[in-house]
């Protein structure tokens, strides 16, 4: 492929009822998801039966099993298109999606991390009790509201993710959430949609959790990128080895500035921002802010083959 190519990640929350389902028949997919499965104590078979659907919900499962999906799907492009990506990226969990596309990780380092980090979080979900908020609103807006109910009584609160100029995530200890899910709609009039996750990610409540995983980091060899990554703590594009190390060991407590990796990816001017995993999440993100970026997304079968007629008539184009 002669594109100029980024490619992006999703995160938790992106995951829907029998992902991958259509994937096992490829043997990559049914190996590595057959890992994900063997976290619950289930075979492949019944990791796919309605009966087991919510095992989604479960942070220590879920991680895995959005990462295996991203990842082998990532692998899958790259051999059948030769795919040589000038900037990666990823929201929260699928910043280590990245991290295994660019060559930073194997896919056996990769996965270890990420079984490492769901645990710890879901754990952590377990002690503190939290959730967290899509809320649409202007970012000045709401930053004046927060300031006051945090000063006031809801300290736990925090933004943990800046996606957009008019979409912010709150997170915090599950009571200070729903009063200010009702603060929030009574004085700004404005949307707060209750996110799918199981507590409150990138807050204080995951301090203990982002210590054990600091420590497990230590021990785990990274190499150099084949390209920048766009940082969620940071927002910026990082070569740097030691720099992306140190950046990932905040990521778990430290707001997700996908707003401004947005606008990272756009300085790069790539031909396509494809993103690779489950959902569309951050496609529309995309779509909607930076309408002259060329989107696509692959999350499941039905997507290879969408993205494969395109570039087959792409070819037919220019020939």
């Amino acid at each position: 492929m002669n594109k100029k190519v980024a490619v992006i990640f999703p995160g938790q929350g992106s995951q829907v009822m029998g992902m991958g389902k259509d994937l096992i028949s490829l043997p990559l997919f049914a190996q590595r998801l057959e890992k994900v499965a063997e976290l619950a104590n289930l075979t492949l078979d019944e990791f796919f039966q309605p009966k087991n659907m919510k095992i989604i919900e479960k942070t220590e499962i879920v991680q895995p099993y959005i990462f295996v999906i991203s990842v082998t799907l990532h692998e899958l492009i790259s051999k059948e298109y030769s795919l040589k990506p000038i900037l990666f990226g990823g929201h929260s969990l699928g910043e280590f999606s990245a991290l295994v596309a660019s060559g930073m990780l194997s896919f056996e380092a990769g996965f270890e991390l990420v079984k490492v980090r769901g645990s710890l979080m879901g754990e952590a979900c377990n002690k503190t009790k939290g959730g967290m908020l899509a809320v649409l609103s202007p970012e000045k807006e709401l930053f004046s509201l927060l300031h006051d109910e945090v000063k006031e009584q809801h300290n736990t609160i925090k933004i943990a993710n800046y996606n957009s100029a008019n979409q912010l995530v709150i997170s915090g200890a599950d009571e200070s959430i729903k009063e200010f899910k009702n603060v929030i709609e009574n004085k700004l009039k404005a949307r707060a949609i209750p996110l799918k996750v199981s507590g409150a990610f990138h807050s204080v409540l995951m301090n203990e959790a982002n210590k054990d995983f600091s420590h497990y980091l230590d021990f785990t060899k990274f190499q150099a990128p084949l390209a920048p990554i766009v940082m969620n703590v940071s927002g910026e594009a990082e070569l740097n080895k030691s720099n992306i190390f140190s950046l990932i060991k905040e990521q778990m407590i430290s707001s997700v500035l996908w707003k401004k990796s947005m606008e990272t990816i756009e300085s790069f001017q790539p031909d396509l921002v494809l993103e690779i995993g489950p959902g569309r999440v951050l496609s529309s993100l995309i779509k909607s802010s930076h309408r002259n970026l060329n989107v696509s997304n692959i999350g499941n079968r039905s997507d290879l083959l969408r993205f494969k007629k395109q570039l087959e008539r792409e070819v037919e184009i220019v020939v």
